[in-house]
């Protein structure tokens, strides 16, 4: 906490210059001014040059209060704004039968209208439950938002001070940001985002808008659950304009829509389920990180384990896809019985496991090849090097290659091959040709190195990176299912 005791410690810290009992800086790109008189127990704000104070009592050293609201002016000032923006305990009327309150500090805009409104508190206790009340039921800043219904941003703040080091805790909680601008012909303009970061500003692009709830009558959170139910309900796409490209929402209808207003039990329900799924979202996020980090560094440790490195045509034969017909998608070639591998098949590849998107007739058959597994797939145009495992007989495209692994006691297995394309990608990427489009050859793949560990490293590593891409798609499948778990929350209740 900053009081009597540290205060001279924190001017230093922040670089006033000492002159007898009188400690002041001036910061150079408004000539602003700020002292603190120790003799006579005050704090001197800037009023020449248009700070207002509207009250006397912030200006000393009565109330540790007083500190983090000359500590908060401070950062103000450092950050550039100007004095004549600022004022100290502007006072409001809390509602009727109310004596009244002050905030601590408000910024005004250019154009004078309130920008910032900051309520300060003492570190700790003291600011943690200012926080809980305000979730609770608005506190003094939203009380007092109500009386500047105009302000922009809304702060709770407070500073401490502790072995040298200025810390801060702000809270700007609540708000959320929808997307007024974007979209797409099957994608609607819409989305909705919670701002639940305690920071103490933030900026918005001009492609969206910020939604900011004054009063206490509804939940910020339960408000954005529900706009997000209506979005993936598709309630957004009757409300946009713009025939191609990009969609506009028409944000006056958007908010002129009448939503349910449950009680606040019943909207906290709400919250604490949808909550509920969250947190089983962010474990399962948090454990598709870790195995996919875990992947790596098996990985890495195959190839840094002192392996013999050799190059592709001496372990696999390199056969390239067929389909010599132009152009390429003529009907007469398809939906027949024969599985068709086509680029972004590979690059849409789960865990290697590659799956077929198109089938082949007879006549489509004449003009392309059928492989028979296991063959490591690796794709040469447009999209370089993505790889999957083609593990049932298949045609593939020439934009694909097919890498088959030798047989005998020196062989290779093909998940293992698998593994180690994926950390060819980029080098492929940029040595890939730039023409038309990039592309890469045979020829090229014939001289790509890897490492070659006895077949029982290999088959131990296949088993470990397997049983972690089966954990990354069981967290994927939870992750995937969030939306409509929130949905039918919100369902039950509404």
């Amino acid at each position: 906490m900053i009081d009597q005791n540290n205060f001279k410690d924190l001017l230093s810290a922040l670089n006033f210059i000492q002159a007898g009992e009188r400690w002041i800086k001036t910061f150079p790109h408004t000539e602003a001014r700020l002292a603190v008189d120790f003799e006579k127990q005050q704090i001197i704000y800037p009023e020449d040059q248009g700070l207002k104070v509207n009250v006397r009592t912030t200006c000393n050293f009565s109330a540790n209060e007083n500190f983090v609201v000359f500590e908060c002016v401070h950062r103000l000032l450092e950050k550039g704004y100007k004095p004549e923006h600022i004022e100290l305990e502007p006072r409001w009327q809390l509602g009727h039968g109310s004596s009244g309150g002050r905030a601590d500090v408000l910024v005004n805009d250019n154009f004078d209208h309130a920008l910032l409104l900051i309520e300060c508190k003492t570190a700790g206790r003291e600011f943690e439950r200012a926080w809980k009340r305000t979730l609770l039921d608005g506190g003094q800043v939203f009380s007092y938002a109500q009386q500047t219904s105009e302000t922009q941003f809304l702060c709770l703040y407070a500073s401490d001070f502790d072995q040298g080091q200025v810390s801060y805790q702000s809270h700007i909680k609540g708000d959320i940001i929808i997307e007024k601008s974007g979209g797409s012909e099957n994608q609607a303009v819409g989305r909705v985002v919670l701002f639940d970061k305690n920071i103490s500003n933030y900026s918005f692009s001009n492609f969206t808008a910020r939604i900011r709830i004054v009063g206490n009558l509804i939940n910020h959170n339960y408000l954005h659950a529900y706009l997000n139910y209506i979005y993936q309900q598709g309630g957004t796409f009757h409300l946009q304009s713009g025939s191609t490209g990009l969609k506009n929402i028409d944000l006056e209808k958007y908010l002129s829509q009448k939503l349910p207003l449950p009680p606040d039990d019943i909207q906290q329900q709400i919250v604490t389920e949808c909550e509920a799924v969250d947190t089983k979202t962010n474990t399962a996020q948090s454990e598709i990180t870790e195995a996919n980090q875990q992947i790596a560094d098996s990985i890495h440790a195959v190839l840094n384990g002192g392996y013999e490195f050799k190059p592709l045509q001496a372990i696999c034969d390199i056969k390239r896809g067929r389909f010599s017909h132009r152009p390429r998608n003529d009907p007469k070639f398809f939906n027949g019985e024969y599985p068709f591998i086509q680029t972004g098949d590979v690059v849409r590849a789960v865990a290697a496991k590659v799956s077929h998107s198109q089938t082949l007739n007879e006549e489509g058959l004449k003009v392309s090849k059928l492989f028979q597994p296991p063959v490591v797939l690796v794709t040469i145009a447009a999209n370089i090097g993505d790889t999957a495992v083609l593990d049932y007989p298949a045609c593939f495209t020439d934009s694909v290659v097919g890498l088959i692994p030798f047989d005998g006691i020196d062989g290779i297995n093909p998940y293992f091959l698998e593994l180690m394309m994926r950390t060819q990608k980029k080098h492929l990427s940029d040595i890939a040709p730039q023409m038309a489009q990039k592309n890469i050859n045979i020829e090229i793949l014939k001289l790509i190195k890897i490492p070659v560990p006895p077949l029982a490293e290999q088959q131990r590593l296949v088993t470990e990176i397997e049983a972690l891409e089966n954990t990354i798609a069981e967290a994927q499948a939870i992750i995937d299912a969030s939306a409509a778990k929130k949905q039918a929350v919100l369902q039950r209740y509404l």
